[in-house]
Order: C-alpha cells, then sequence, then structure tokens
C-alpha cells in the first residue's frame, strides 16, 4: 500500500519530522523494531515493560519508511515521521487498513468475563462446527480455523496478529469469527474499531489482575469498555446468575439482554438434572423468542443437553456457548449432538481417564 492510504486510516495523525514520502509503497506495518525491514513502517508502541519509542533509532537504521509515534516524543533528526494521541489505537487502524478491513466482512462475537472465556469459545467452536458454519476461533488455546492452529502469546492478540488472523479466515471462507476478549486487551485497544454482532459475559470475579489494574473498580471500569464494542441491538448471552454481571447489564442501552440461569426472569433458564454417567444433564428452557444473527428468531421451547463434562462451571459454560449458538442460527439438534460428542475443553475439569475410576 501507498504511505498515504495507511496516513488516511489513523485518526489524529499529524506530521513530524522530515518530510512524509506520501507516494511511497510500505513494504509491511511493524511494532517491533528487530523486524523492520527496508520501507516498512514502524510503530512505536509503549508496553508494560518496554517502550518502542526507546528503539526509533534502530528502526530508522533498518531501513523502516516513516515512523509512528506518540504527540511529544522526540523524532530522530531526518526520519520521516506521524505523530498520533496513541499508538497502540493507531496500531489497530493500521492493521485493520493493511489487511483490507476484514472485520466488516465477519460476524464477529466477543466473549468476555473472568472466568470461562476459553471454555465457551471452545464448546462454541464445536457447536458452529457441527451445524455447519464456518467459523475461526481466537483465545488463549491459539487461532484456528478448520484444520489449521497457531499458538499465540496472549489470550487475545496484538491488533496487527489479530487482524493478519481474521484476513486468513475471511479468505478460507469463514463467514463468523468467535474470540475472547481480555481487559488487558480492552485497555491496550487491540481490538479498538472491532464491533461485535454477538456478545457472550460470563462472569465477574474478585481479585482478578489486580497486579495490573491496581484495584478492583479499575478492573470493572477496564471491563465496561466492552460495552463500546457492541454493535447497537447486538445480542448479549450473560450468566444472569452473577449479580455483578446482571448489574452491569441491566438498564445498558443498545444491547438485546439474553440471560442464562435457574432463576425465573431470565431468557433461557438452565434446570440440572440427574447426571449421566461420567457427566452431566441439564434441561434448557428458552423461555422467550431470541434474537439471531440473520434477522430471525428462535422460538421458546425447551431440550436436554448431556454433557461428557464434569462440574457445575462447564454446565454454566456449556449453556452461554449453546445459547450464543442458536443466536449465531445453529439447530437444537445440532447443539444436543455436538455437546454430547465433544472432547472436554484442554484444562478445563478435562477428563483424562476413564477405566475403573474416572
Amino acid at each position: 500500500m501507498k504511505l498515504a492510504d495507511l496516513v488516511a486510516a489513523l485518526s489524529g495523525a499529524q506530521p513530524a519530522g522530515a518530510a512524509l514520502p506520501h507516494d511511497e509503497v510500505v513494504r509491511g506495518v511493524v511494532a517491533d523494531s528487530r523486524q523492520v525491514r527496508p520501507g516498512d513502517l514502524f510503530v512505536a508502541v509503549r508496553g508494560t515493560r518496554v517502550d518502542g519509542h526507546r528503539f526509533l533509532a534502530e528502526a530508522v537504521g533498518r531501513g523502516a519508511l516513516a515512523i509512528v509515534v506518540e504527540a511529544g516524543s522526540e523524532v530522530p533528526e531526518g526520519a520521516p515521521a506521524l505523530a498520533v494521541p496513541d499508538t497502540r489505537v493507531a496500531l489497530a487502524e493500521l492493521g485493520a487498513a493493511w489487511y483490507g478491513r476484514p472485520a466488516d466482512r465477519l460476524a464477529l462475537v466477543g466473549i468476555t468475563g473472568t472466568i470461562g472465556k476459553t471454555s465457551v469459545l471452545t464448546i462454541l467452536d464445536v457447536i458452529l462446527a457441527r451445524a455447519g458454519i464456518p467459523a475461526g476461533t481466537i483465545g488463549s488455546l491459539g487461532i484456528r480455523f478448520r484444520d489449521t492452529e497457531h499458538a499465540t502469546r496472549l489470550t487475545t492478540p496484538d491488533a496487527l496478529t489479530l487482524h493478519r488472523a481474521l484476513a486468513q479466515m475471511l479468505a478460507g471462507g469463514a463467514r463468523l469469527a468467535a474470540m475472547e476478549v481480555t481487559s488487558h486487551a480492552l485497555v491496550q485497544h487491540r481490538v479498538h474499531g472491532l464491533r461485535f454482532r454477538l456478545g457472550v459475559f460470563t462472569n465477574l470475579a474478585l481479585l482478578e489482575h489486580l497486579e495490573y489494574h491496581g484495584s478492583f473498580r479499575r478492573y470493572v471500569e477496564a471491563k465496561l469498555r466492552y460495552f463500546d464494542h457492541l454493535e447497537k441491538g447486538a445480542p448479549l448471552v450473560y450468566a444472569a446468575g452473577d449479580r455483578l454481571v446482571r448489574a452491569l447489564v441491566r438498564g445498558r442501552r443498545g444491547v438485546r439482554p439474553v440471560g442464562c440461569g435457574p432463576g425465573g426472569t431470565v431468557s433461557v433458564r438452565v434446570e440440572r438434572r440427574a447426571p449421566a454417567a461420567g457427566g452431566s444433564r441439564v434441561l434448557i428452557t428458552v423461555r422467550r423468542p431470541l434474537p439471531r444473527l440473520d434477522g430471525g428468531t428462535v422460538a421458546p421451547g425447551a431440550f436436554t443437553l448431556d454433557l461428557p463434562l464434569l462440574g457445575r462451571p462447564n454446565v454454566a459454560n456449556t449453556t452461554l456457548a449453546a445459547a450464543a449458538a442458536l443466536c449465531a442460527g445453529a439447530d437444537v439438534e445440532d447443539i444436543q449432538a455436538a455437546v454430547a460428542s465433544m472432547p472436554p475443553p484442554r484444562r478445563r475439569m478435562q477428563i483424562v481417564y476413564r477405566g475403573r475410576f474416572t
């Protein structure tokens, strides 16, 4: 892409340093000075441990066509540069532009909460595959689509990795992409510009990530940013039994809440039955019509799920995944068959041996 086209994608950018070669072709967008090649656009990101602005000279020395810095930063003499309010936001905007804005052509599902994100994502992936809905997933167990899987260092990857993965999924025929959304990712703008057509909120736990956020209040404030990424009118599947999540969702404008739990006022009521051998059985009652991503609705009704999983958390996570799958367009029969046959999510109350004992 020409530098001018990338510059046009940035919000609040101002020239800094030497004149920008707008007509020159950018060979790549990078945020690690060690990976800079001649013709690359380097974005200096202030990380939690390392500040990319310390390596501006190295990036220029390696042949960076131009650099992007935060306003007020010193620029190496003679280096073409752009100053922006926040280089993390700039990285997300550049990543989206560089990979052709794949998020705009995918139905995005964002899963957040303290505990259970990975389980919900894994179970939802199995259901969508059974239902014939081509979907990719991004989370702590890696980036997965069809038969390919790539490990990631972060549960929610950096913006460049994220948009590259979405572009690859789209090119491979995906119609939907589901991802875990962490509080770190929200604060660090890794999901800047993304809009989720379907949301899942698992729970909120005390004393989580205090080493990063500093207090529970700031952790909750970080999670509140999640609502800014939900499309207007998006279904939000949530654990109605979690009073903190319930309080955050209550009165939230612009979303269509789909509460799941054992209570009498929820949209999806969950009742535990006598456990199946080595697993769990639940009765799920859809008490009112649920919105579907294709514009239709899921009619009220009841069905049972037999899970080869143990523990209440797995029951709760499976219920959230099932409700999200209904909204995504999966049929009840596909959900039942997928849940009954799926392997336990890795490291989540995983059954590792069946024999003389389980």
